[in-house]
């Protein structure tokens, strides 16, 4: 009978030690793993990035575009392998964190924004112009 009872508060001890333990493992090896930051991810990620923009650009300012047009320009400009770059980075970045003061400081680089702006910025410009009356 004692036998049972101290089986049973040991199970019920690593169950609730080891589970959690076991998801927190899981979750850890899945995020800080570089190469899940790789392939699947930046192409769901790249697809998000080309839906969602064109609606939050969808201002007064654009209104004259279409999302569908603003999409194709988005994605003449912006490719894939820019945003595995600027993937990479942010990866070493959150790496070479450093904690001063109880303040976790990244650097975080964003290079890749301002060489895109212009080239960017310039297609949405000629793009705008074409749909003047």
């Amino acid at each position: 009978m004692l036998r049972r009872i101290l089986a049973g508060i040991l199970v019920l001890v690593f169950v609730t030690i080891a589970v959690p333990l076991g998801i927190l493992w899981a979750t850890y090896q899945t995020f800080f793993d570089r190469d899940f930051y790789k392939g699947k991810f930046v192409d769901a990620t790249y697809d998000l990035v080309l839906s969602e923009v064109p609606r939050e650009l969808k201002t007064e300012q654009f209104s004259m575009l279409e999302e569908e047009e603003i999409r194709d320009t988005l994605s003449d400009v912006v490719l894939k392998e820019d945003l595995q770059d600027f993937l990479d980075d942010a990866i070493d970045g959150i790496e070479s964190a450093e904690v001063v003061d109880n303040k976790v400081h990244v650097n975080m680089p964003l290079d890749w924004v301002a060489a895109k702006s212009k080239p960017l910025a310039s297609a949405l410009a000629d793009l705008m112009y074409e749909q003047l009356p």
